[in-house]
């Protein structure tokens, strides 16, 4: 099982959109970087254009569990990730999400896995 370790500050957040390699996922956004750690760094955002506070912390909380649960996960350390939540994130089935996200991951690492950097 690979440490999780969530990712708070904004500069954290910043380095991923600025340096990373980002993958537009049905209905999520993924960006990644490699961290350089045996540990995978975490983010979660969700812009207001979403909904009210309500509707964005439930879309984050559903996202936070979706990586909760992801077996992909322990494949992705070394990794920081954030994911961005989408308008069609709140009301996307489970099964569907978990599908995009998996997708997502196996985009980046095979980026990665080929050298490119950007």
């Amino acid at each position: 099982m690979v440490r999780q370790v969530r990712m708070k500050k904004r500069k954290m957040f910043l380095n991923v959109a600025e340096n990373g390699f980002k993958i537009v996922s049905g209905s999520i956004i993924v960006q990644a970087l490699p961290n350089g750690t045996d540990s995978v760094r975490t983010g979660f955002t969700v812009t207001k254009k979403i909904g009210c506070a309500v509707v964005r912390n439930r879309t984050r909380r559903r996202l936070r569990e979706l990586v909760r649960t992801c077996p992909k996960m322990d494949e992705m350390a070394g990794f920081d990730l954030v994911l961005i939540g989408r308008l069609s994130t709140k009301d996307r089935p489970y099964d569907k999400l978990k599908t995009d996200l998996i997708f997502a991951l196996n985009e980046i690492k095979r980026h990665y896995a080929e050298g490119r950097e950007k």
